[in-house]
Order: C-alpha cells, then sequence, then structure tokens
C-alpha cells in the first residue's frame, strides 16, 4: 500500500488524501468537511499566519453546532500543529511504500 507522507503540505490535499491516517479526513471528519468552504485545498493552502501565530483554518461557512466542536477538537488531535509543515528544512511531500520501513518500493 502507498500512503501520503505530507512534509510540507504543498502537495497533499487536506481532506482528500490519506496523510494522516489510513482513511481521507472527508470520510473520518464528514460533517466538518461539508461545513468547510476549503474542500479541495492542499494542507499548506489550510494554514493561516507563520511561524509560532499559524493556526488550522478550516473555512467554515457557519458557526459549529456542539456535536462539531467535538469533533473538531479530535481532528486537531488527529492532524497536529501547523507548525510542523512550516520548517524551514522540509522536504516536498512525496509517496512511502508501507509494505517497507524505508518507505522506498523495491523489486
Amino acid at each position: 500500500m502507498i500512503k501520503l507522507k505530507a512534509n510540507k503540505g504543498n502537495k497533499t490535499l487536506f481532506w482528500k488524501d490519506r496523510w494522516c491516517s489510513s482513511i481521507p479526513l472527508d470520510e473520518g471528519y464528514s460533517k466538518i468537511c461539508k461545513i468547510s468552504r476549503n474542500k479541495n485545498n492542499l494542507i499548506s493552502s489550510m494554514i493561516e499566519g507563520a511561524g509560532t501565530s499559524c493556526a488550522w483554518n478550516f473555512g467554515l461557512k457557519r458557526d459549529m453546532e456542539s456535536e462539531e466542536v467535538a469533533l473538531v477538537t479530535n481532528l486537531l488531535n488527529s492532524i497536529g500543529s501547523p507548525n510542523t509543515f512550516q520548517e524551514v528544512d522540509q522536504e516536498d511531500d512525496e509517496w512511502c511504500w508501507t509494505a517497507n520501513p524505508s518507505g522506498k518500493f523495491t523489486v
């Protein structure tokens, strides 16, 4: 199986690619994805600000209901800090072969 390794977040779709779990976020957090304006954004374009003052911006169309607040809390715990994607020495996103510990496909 192959999986995206999101380094800079510059080639990975936030909602549609499998980058932080075995399923895309639009399946695991479909209620939040449905109220997001940013359904086709890359990870890097879901980040607002820079450095220590950056934050995730889901571009929600409306205020969240109480159930959705709990889902967003779980989502934030799953995806981690947006600072990770803004580190200067990060490489571009890449595909990894999960059957090999090195992440490389070999014959």
